[in-house]
C-alpha cells in the first residue's frame, strides 16, 4: 500500500494563481522560480518577496497582462500580528509606519 506520487515541472501553464513562496527572486542574478511559458493573461501572479517590490516574475507576468500582486501586500495584512507577537507596543504597524521606523534605525 502505498501513494502514488510524482514532481512535475514547476510550469504556469493551466494555472490561475501563480504564487512564489520562496526566495528565489530576491537577488537581481535569480533565475524564475517558475516557467512563465504558456502564462495566461487571466493569470493571478503574486510573490511573497518584499524586496525587490517588483521581481523579475512580476515583471514576465505584468507584461502578459496578468493581475500582480507585491509581497508588500501580505506585510501590510500580517504586520500588526508580527508586532503583537514580538511584544512591540503601538498599534499603527501600516507599511508607512514601519518604513518611517526602519529608516530612523
Amino acid at each position: 500500500m502505498g501513494i502514488a506520487s510524482h514532481i512535475a515541472p514547476a510550469a504556469a501553464k493551466g494555472f490561475d494563481v501563480v504564487i512564489n513562496g520562496t526566495p528565489v527572486g530576491m537577488r537581481e542574478d535569480d533565475p524564475l522560480p517558475i516557467d512563465c511559458n504558456g502564462l495566461a493573461s487571466s493569470t493571478i501572479v503574486a510573490d511573497v518577496i518584499m524586496e525587490p517590490r517588483m521581481t523579475k516574475l512580476l515583471i514576465t507576468a505584468k507584461e502578459r497582462c496578468c493581475v500582480i500582486h507585491q509581497g508588500t501586500h501580505m506585510m501590510d495584512h500580517s504586520i500588526q500580528e508580527m508586532a503583537q507577537f514580538f511584544g512591540l507596543e503601538g498599534d499603527n504597524w501600516g507599511i508607512d509606519a514601519v518604513a518611517r521606523a526602519v529608516a530612523a534605525l
